[in-house]
């Protein structure tokens, strides 16, 4: 076969050609990026909603662990200072002490000396004062071994030798555990 198109012309058609080909290829190519994105989309929409919607949680959580993180300081501060109430109400007060023997002593016996003794599971208390007569010491003692603070009362048989201006000495063991008043 004898080629019957002039060489200008078989240039002019050669580029038309390679020119459509070109066309299809990128309307084709065009319409695949089309379908595509319009099937991605959805799942695009639904992640960027997925992550909105988790960030929104973050924060929140993050909050409720700020606030967590307060109160947790704060119940913590609560608790001490409860412990140290707690502790300071079984501690016996021994300026009230003092007052209560005097109370607890009546008219007929009065203290002079006053004694704490600490020792790591013990703490003693020694008094000595004068009692009027054997009863008023012996009532004394009665009135502090019925005390529930104190777990034992030991008043020496020689202080009850005499029968009028007695001068004691006694000793008193403090309760381990103390009721809450």
């Amino acid at each position: 076969m004898i080629n019957l198109i002039p060489p200008a012309a078989k240039k002019i058609m050669v580029r038309e050609y390679w020119t459509r080909v070109l066309t299809v290829w990128v309307m084709l190519g065009g319409t695949a990026c089309l379908i595509v994105t319009l099937l991605l989309l959805p799942t695009y929409l639904l992640l960027s909603i997925k992550t909105s919607v988790i960030k929104e949680q973050a924060a929140a959580a993050t909050q409720k662990v700020a606030s967590y993180d307060v109160s947790a300081t704060e119940l913590q501060t609560a608790n001490r200072q409860a412990q140290i109430l707690l502790k300071d109400t079984t501690t016996l007060s021994y300026s009230g002490l003092v007052a209560e023997f005097e109370t607890i002593a009546g008219e007929g016996v009065s203290i002079n000396d006053f004694r704490f003794l600490q020792s790591s599971t013990l703490g003693t208390i020694s008094l000595s004062g004068v009692a009027t007569t054997r009863e008023d010491l012996a009532n004394f003692r009665d009135r502090l071994e019925s005390d529930v603070r104190f777990a034992k009362v030991d008043l020496p048989i020689s202080n009850l030798i005499k029968d009028r201006d007695l001068l004691f000495s006694m000793s008193l063991i403090i309760a381990t555990t103390t009721p809450t008043s």
